[in-house]
């Protein structure tokens, strides 16, 4: 009988324990740290949720329309679930504002579960802040994979690095990362190097990737401006995703970015992929972005490494680069084959150096079975630049079929140097208006 009743008592206990809800925790400029952190209590600073330990389900609400600063830090310890996220969010009339300094805003590491959303985040000066707005990263060792990031309705502007950056960079260089990743209504700008950056461990021999299942969406990538001091690769992108397995990318707008990198051995590009497979870029538009000096600053870009990824119904206008660039540079990851970009929209790229409205070309392991159709590209001149309509070079089994290219004042319709095998022009549509 007592086994019985001890029985009932423990099994009474655990239903009681898995119908109690996480706490809430809110803070104003109006409360106390030695407030219990309740909405008619709350806390004051961002250093006091930093030494609380969350749970799943749990909740940090900053009061909407004030200002708070610090950087709020979350680990593995704080850690939610898919179906139990921790939420950091705004509470009230409006989005509350975290002003970050030097530092990163929001840091989580090693921790999954997340929901960051209806906040502003800023930096001091991206001169001076080499930090990231929101940065989420995965740490661990032996490819580790995390579950389940959102990120909503966040600002961040001003930051050195990049305004929204998802990570995977594992202590031991494997590809640790994320699975089901999702950054929606989310806007960037006024950060050195990227607007949003989803990105794993740089690795020339991966056999895996860091992050699966990610998609960003409904998102706006602005006046991100590149670093002038930083020679060696590309910076000021709006949206960059590498190493990724299975990512979509739609109807977001990037415009204004790059146009103080001066690197000459890599360019900024307003929405792109490299080293990534199973991509879906559509229903973008991308216009107005720039480099500082020869290189790139385009609207769309499939780079080194891409496989498997369709590029369709998107819209670039007034990029001093290539609208699309399909390209592989020297020492990229994976094989770039197997993709598609159809029914997308060029008008008057290429305002800067020699590029046009689709650039295809290799530097590196080689451009193969790459789909290229019912794409319309306009295209005009440019003062100091050399523009064309479509560039293919040193490819294998590329098929341009069913474009419809119109150029005026004399830009070249088609540059295409010879010994390409496989190269098949079929149904195209070519008008020069003079």
């Amino acid at each position: 009988m007592r086994t019985f009743a001890a029985l009932l008592l423990c099994s009474g206990l655990t239903f009681l324990g898995s119908t109690l809800r996480a706490a809430d925790y809110y803070l104003s400029p109006s409360g106390q740290d030695s407030n219990p952190g309740s909405l008619a209590q709350p806390w004051k600073t961002i250093a006091r949720i930093n030494g609380t330990k969350l749970e799943p389900g749990g909740r940090v609400l900053f009061e909407g329309g004030q200002v708070f600063q610090g950087n709020a830090v979350f680990t593995a310890e704080d850690a939610g679930t898919a179906s139990r996220p921790v939420v950091i969010g705004s509470y009230g009339k409006g989005r509350a504002t975290i002003e970050a300094g030097n530092g990163v805003a929001i840091s989580v590491e090693n921790a999954g579960g997340f929901v960051i959303r209806d906040l502003i985040v800023r930096g001091a000066d991206r001169t001076k802040n080499k930090s990231s707005g929101v940065h989420v990263v995965n740490r661990l060792p032996r490819d580790a994979r995390l579950q389940s990031i959102r990120i909503d309705n966040v600002e961040a502007a001003d930051f050195g690095y990049a305004g929204i950056m998802v990570q995977g960079d594992a202590s031991d260089k494997t590809q640790s990362g994320y699975n089901d990743v999702r950054i929606t209504r989310s806007v960037a700008h006024g950060n050195a190097y990227y607007g949003i950056y989803v990105t794993g461990v740089w690795d020339t021999k991966p056999t895996t990737y860091a992050h699966t299942n990610v998609y960003i969406g409904y998102c706006q990538v602005y006046d991100n401006p590149g670093d002038p001091a930083f020679l060696e690769n590309h910076s000021g992108s709006g949206i960059l995703m590498d190493y990724i397995d299975g990512g979509v990318m739609e109807w977001c707008v990037a415009y204004n970015n790059g146009y103080l990198c001066d690197s000459k051995t890599g360019g900024p590009v307003g929405l792109w992929t490299h080293a990534a497979n199973n991509i879906l870029i559509q229903y973008n538009e991308s216009y107005n972005n720039r480099t500082g000096k020869s290189v790139d600053g385009g609207g769309f870009d499939f780079d080194g490494g891409v496989s498997n990824s369709i590029l369709q119904y998107n819209y670039s206008h007034d990029n001093d680069g290539a609208g699309y660039l399909l390209y592989v540079y020297g020492g990229a990851p994976y094989t770039f084959r197997n993709n598609i970009c159809r029914y997308n929209i060029s008008a008057n790229d290429g305002r800067k150096n020699h590029y046009g409205g689709i650039w295809v070309g290799n530097d590196g392991r080689g451009v193969s079975d790459l789909e290229i159709y019912n794409n319309t590209i306009l295209v005009s001149p440019a003062a100091g630049a050399t523009p064309k309509g479509l560039f293919i070079r040193d490819t294998s089994h590329v098929r341009f079929r069913n474009n419809l290219i119109v150029s005026s004042g004399g830009v070249p319709l088609v540059e295409v140097p010879k010994d390409q095998p496989g190269l098949l022009f079929q149904g195209n549509n070519y008008w020069s208006t003079d």
